[in-house]
């Protein structure tokens, strides 16, 4: 990806999360949460084949953990069926529902899984 493309696709994406104020600002400056989704952002941009989330909403006040599920539903929305898929690992219930499969697992056995 070329630099100017790179630029104009993180700023949209940035924009779509309400970042764009944080677009010039030092990494190390920025909140928790802003990281985490600053984060996200920049994986967005890349537009990969698998996306994986590990615990992506923990830790997160309730505005940034609702910034971070909205976008997740926008995500996948503009993907649409392309070839693609996601794994999140998580403990969050309101993750569950974005997700077509679900899969419990407990210290690394298969409990249970549910289609949606």
């Amino acid at each position: 990806m070329e630099r100017e493309e790179a630029k104009r696709k993180a700023e949209k994406e940035l924009s779509k999360m309400g970042l764009e104020k944080l677009m010039e600002r030092i990494p190390h400056r920025l909140s928790f949460g802003q990281r985490r989704l600053v984060s996200l952002a920049s994986v967005i941009v890349t537009e990969p084949e698998l996306l994986l989330l590990d615990e992506p909403t923990s830790n997160l006040d309730r505005e940034n953990k609702t910034k971070i599920i909205a976008r997740l539903l926008e995500y996948i929305e503009e993907r649409g069926e392309k070839s693609w898929g996601m794994v999140i690992a998580s403990q969050d219930e309101e993750l569950k529902g974005i997700c077509n499969d679900i899969i419990y697992i407990e210290y690394g056995r298969i409990l249970e899984g549910e289609n949606s």
